[in-house]
């Protein structure tokens, strides 16, 4: 599991450098990312990571697509 994290971290961080931490693409990673936090039992990473998401979706999208 933990190098499936690493994975999913690496991706993350791939996406925030090319399109920007508000872009859609970058938003779907991070809840994919708090969504295998959880799985491997890391629910304060998980839970952090999903208000981090939550409040730049906020941000980042249109009242329609939130």
């Amino acid at each position: 599991m933990a190098s499936a994290l690493l994975l999913f971290e690496q991706a993350r961080t791939g996406y925030e450098r090319a399109l920007g931490a508000g872009h859609p693409k970058t938003l779907a990673r991070s809840a994919s990312l708090a969504r295998a936090y959880y799985g491997a039992g890391r629910l304060t990473d998980a839970s952090t990571l999903l208000r981090d998401t939550y409040v730049r979706c906020e941000r980042a999208l249109p009242p329609g697509d939130r």
